[in-house]
């Protein structure tokens, strides 16, 4: 029998499907549509909203959340290992941790460790595979819970998208190189660095070059010692364009890709069209 368990967030994504059809304990990150709370797992009714203009937001989970999910895994007797979304993106780490500290004072006996991915989207949910599948193999609590710390930094991230307006609402570009670059078809290549911050690292011109750019760019960051038997990509309401990555991806680097749809928390900040592929590599730099 178990004696711990490990669960994550909405951030992670793990298709709101899989997490109901494995009962994966997780937190809700609340996303906002219009003002309303979206609930759905039909993303792309999210994304097509956005492309006719409505508002979207999001915010850390609640206080409540996060004690709903944790207090009653403590009742049964179980330990916990919490993996966050990167603390560079979200407060969802700080709250949970405010949380475990307060809990673990209700309960001595128990333990909580809430680890910060660094990471989001397809990597939080590679991070979140690798975990389950330490514990499958039978490694202890402690021994998870130092791997995943001491091995985070080797997941990698390449994301692009496909209209800068989004980035500008965000505040992470300006007005000015949103208009600019839209009229010159840049599209921006980003990564999340070690910190678990999201960064641009290049730039292309042209929606197919970007993602031609962003699968060849997979080899340098892929590590000699770390063989990838899969590749997560998620997709903001783009499937063809994530087929045409996958397809690559196979033919370049010999392994399984899992599409996923790109969960809104993430999305609501880059927008439809958003590329992620996220894979095991050399271990990220600030």
């Amino acid at each position: 029998m178990k004696d711990f368990v490990i669960t994550t967030d909405t951030g992670a994504d793990l298709h709101m499907h899989f997490l109901k059809k494995y009962r994966v304990g997780f937190v809700r990150l609340p996303c906002f549509l219009s003002g309303r709370l979206f609930e759905s797992s039909d993303y792309s009714k999210f994304y097509d909203s956005m492309k006719n203009g409505a508002a979207v937001s999001t915010s850390q989970p609640s206080q409540s959340a996060i004690h709903d999910l944790f207090r009653p895994l403590l009742e049964e007797g179980l330990d916990v290992i919490h993996i966050a979304i990167s603390s560079g993106i979200s407060g969802s780490f700080d709250a949970c941790c405010s949380v475990a500290n307060e809990l673990c004072s209700e309960f001595p006996n128990r333990k909580i460790k809430v680890i910060d991915s660094r990471a989001a989207a397809s990597g939080e949910a590679l991070f979140y595979n690798q975990a389950l599948k330490m514990q499958a193999e039978g490694n202890t609590f402690e021994e998870t819970e130092n791997w995943l710390e001491e091995n985070r930094k080797g997941v990698q991230h390449l994301f692009t998208v496909d209209s800068l307006l989004y980035l500008q609402r965000g505040g992470r570009i300006s007005k000015t190189t949103a208009v600019v670059g839209a009229a010159l078809g840049v599209k921006p290549l980003l990564t999340v660095n070690a910190a678990g911050n999201l960064t641009l690292y290049s730039k292309t011109r042209g929606r197919r070059k970007s993602l031609d750019v962003m699968v060849h760019d997979i080899e340098t960051r892929l590590s000699t010692c770390n063989k990838n038997e899969f590749m997560f990509i998620s997709q903001a309401d783009c499937v063809e364009d994530a087929e045409y990555c996958a397809k690559l991806i196979q033919k370049s680097y010999h392994c399984d890709v899992y599409i996923t749809p790109l969960a809104p928390v993430i999305g609501a900040h880059s927008g439809p069209g958003t590329i992620n592929i996220s894979f095991w590599g050399q271990p990220r730099e600030l």
